[in-house]
């Protein structure tokens, strides 16, 4: 989950195991050297090694 600003990377950054969060972003896709490339499953019906990428603009520890 990529952070929109230091705000919200400094909030991730206090994410521990079995956190209870709220967040809002968009899915992205990071393209990196040597032709890396991060994609986000833009559907819910996709199969195999789908994932969601978000850029996290907003975040929130509920517990």
């Amino acid at each position: 989950m990529p952070p929109a600003n230091p705000q919200v990377a400094e909030t991730l950054g206090r994410v521990k195991n079995d956190p209870c969060i709220q967040l809002s972003g968009q899915p992205v896709r990071v393209d990196g050297q040597d032709a890396y490339r991060w994609s986000s499953s833009l559907s819910h019906d996709d199969t195999g090694a789908a994932c969601e990428l978000i850029r996290v603009e907003q975040l929130r520890l509920l517990n």
